[in-house]
């Protein structure tokens, strides 16, 4: 993210401030809670699978692809104490056409800050191309996911049937809640006095199977995912069952998939590429086919 009140892109901590201190006036928008902060974990795992990295001996690859994606873009610098290293890093110089021409890496385990001039001894990995990370497309679809979880536990804590019985007295009730407990056990039959059976029990809620939407939100839930696999590049379970869908919609869908994840490809590859020249690291990303092409849709009258 650029901020132009200096000219300057913006640092890595100046990034981590504002994206905190960012106002969600929407009330609509879920809150960066706990649950939101579960589906993002599992969200970002399928943004991982996509990926295949060689990155060189001693990188650390859950903190490299956990920076890259997230921030949308990571420093490669070379230092004397450990060699090419890769950091968030902050931009000290643009080129004539506002690309990072310098940069600043930090790390508490470095003597001081390491200054990096890109294709000299340094260079930037990104993932698209205006720096930015994949955080507001993940906390979009984990705030929607995390809803659903919440709708469908309320839902299905409401199909409790609740009952409702009339009694005169104490003994009354404690008659009424002896006979419950005897029916509910198993027993096959249960005498009560006349007179508790003149008033009849009836439910709090009225017609709750009416009222019972969790299937509905589970379902709504699994499209809420599909589209979001869709969006990061992994074709899912609905699209590859085609027997019914027209060319123009197969090509639609393959596009729909391949989209973002083809973009990501191309600026990683790109960085890699540059960085592979002056360093000899042999940095290298594919696909996961597996996760692109998937199965071999299965058409109508196949087996």
């Amino acid at each position: 993210m650029f901020n132009f009140t200096n000219g300057l892109p913006m640092g890595f901590g100046s990034q981590m401030l504002a994206d905190y201190f960012q106002p969600e006036p929407s009330r609509v928008k879920g809150r960066r809670n706990e649950a939101v902060e579960t589906q993002m974990r599992y969200l970002y795992n399928m943004v991982y699978s996509v990926y295949d990295f060689g990155l060189p001996k001693g990188w650390a690859l859950n903190i490299f692809r956990f920076f890259l994606f997230r921030m949308g873009s990571i420093g490669v610098v070379y230092t004397r104490k450990f060699g090419w290293i890769f950091w968030p890093y902050g931009v000290t110089k643009l080129d004539w056409q506002y690309q990072p021409a310098v940069i600043e890496v930090w790390n508490e385990h470095l003597p001081k800050a390491q200054t990096g001039i890109i294709g000299v001894n340094a260079g930037i990995v990104r993932i698209m191309d205006d720096y930015g990370g994949l955080e507001d497309l993940v906390v979009e679809y984990a705030e929607k996911l995390a809803q659903c979880d919440k709708s469908v536990d309320i839902n299905l804590m409401n199909a409790n049937v609740a009952l409702a019985a009339y009694a005169k007295s104490k003994k009354d009730a404690d008659d009424i809640y002896a006979a419950y407990g005897e029916a509910t056990t198993g027993k096959p039959m249960v005498v009560i006095n006349k007179a508790l059976a003149e008033e009849p029990i009836r439910t709090l809620i009225d017609s709750p199977k009416q009222n019972f939407m969790a299937l509905e939100m589970l379902q709504a839930r699994r499209e809420i995912v599909d589209e979001f696999l869709t969006k990061i590049g992994i074709r899912t379970a609905n699209y590859d069952k085609r027997a019914q869908m027209s060319d123009d919609e197969i090509r639609q869908r393959d596009g729909e998939s391949k989209a973002l994840c083809t973009i990501i490809l191309e600026n990683i590859r790109e960085g890699f590429d540059a960085l592979n020249k002056i360093s000899g690291l042999g940095l290298s990303v594919t696909l996961r086919n597996e996760v692109t092409e998937g199965p071999t849709p299965v058409q109508e009258g196949g087996e």
